[in-house]
Formats: C-alpha cells, structure tokens, sequence
C-alpha cells in the first residue's frame, strides 16, 4: 500500500469515527447543498454557491465533563481544521460564540469552556480567519429579572420576553437577534481582513 493510500485510509478511519453529532452536522450541510433550489428557490446554479463562513456556539454540556472540558480547546481547533478539510475552504471564517450563561463577564470567565472557546479563536494558526464573540453582552436581563421572580407566577409577563431557561439564554429573541446580528458583523469582519 502505497504512501498516499494509507494516508487516505487513515483519513477515512477518522471519518467514520467521528462523533455522532459531527456526522449528522455533515450529513445535514452535504443534503442542503444537495439540494440548493428546493432550500433556496432564487438559486441560480449558473452562478453557484459559497461556502462563506461557519458559525459554532454551544458548549454548555461540555463543562460538566472533565474529558470534554480540559480538552475543549484543542477539540475546537481540530473541529475548525476538519470543518476547513471537510467542506475544502482552507480559510474558510470561522465565529465562535463564547458560552455567556454566566451573565456577567467575571463569571464567564471563571468557565474553562468559555476560556477555551477564546483560546482557540486566539490559536495564532487561525489569525484573521477565526474570531470569538462574546455572547454574555446580550444577555437578555429583563426576561431573566422576571424569571428570577418565579416565572411560573409570571407566565404571560414571561412569555413577551422568553420561553426557557437561562443554560438557553432564557429562549429571548431579543438575545439572539442581538447576538445574532454580531456573530454576522464579525464574519463580515473577518472576509474582509481575508481580501486585504
């Protein structure tokens, strides 16, 4: 077996090992470009598509697992390499959305995982094409006052402002607007540094 197939068959037995989650990923993002028109019906496939940046926020359960939390950083800059390798864009920007279910600044980083997301982002490798974004900031406060209040007491008050708890930043479209606006900005940011 020659150099070149070995290392393909390597390849193949990390593919097929992969988590769970990371294949339905895959296998969710391979159908949808699969299927651009039935997704997108103004897609013109004489123009084509782009793969033009990746979003990853999530990490929550992570810091209640010794294994997942003390390697989380070195596990995002592989996950950032493989998407890279998976989806053939070597640069392809990368935004992680910093764990903020700690509210405040001075709690969120006292959490691995949220150091770790910021770590990595930070990896020199990845300068100019990853970028952590900090999620506390748009904490939604109001709905998490009125949940604190006992929203069960509260229930339509509550239900203008969220719909869940605060490991899911009180299910607030206000937060996630907000958060989603800057995950948006930083992406623009980082294709823009990439065409300097």
């Amino acid at each position: 077996m020659s150099k070149d197939e070995q290392k393909k068959g390597n390849v193949q037995k990390i593919k097929d090992g992969a988590g769970r989650y990371y294949r339905l990923m895959n296998a969710t993002v391979q159908e949808v470009l699969k299927s651009l028109p039935r997704h997108h019906p103004d897609y013109d496939a004489s123009v084509g598509h782009e793969i033009a940046g990746f979003i990853w926020f999530q990490g929550f359960n992570d810091q209640f697992s010794p294994a997942f939390r003390d390697n989380y950083k070195n596990n995002l800059i592989a996950f950032v390499k493989d998407v890279r390798r998976e989806y053939q864009v070597p640069n392809l920007p990368f935004v992680i959305g910093v764990m903020g279910t700690g509210v405040t600044k001075e709690s969120v980083d006292k959490n691995a995982v949220s150091v770790a997301q910021r770590q990595a982002a930070a990896a020199p490798e990845f300068k100019d094409s990853v970028a952590a974004v900090e999620s506390y900031q748009f904490f939604d406060l109001e709905a998490l006052a009125i949940f604190q209040k006992g929203w069960t007491k509260h229930v339509l008050e509550f239900s203008l402002v969220g719909s869940d708890r605060p490991y899911h930043y009180m299910g607030s479209g206000r937060f996630f607007i907000r958060l989603g606006d800057a995950f948006a900005t930083a992406l623009i940011d980082l294709r823009s540094k990439q065409k300097r």
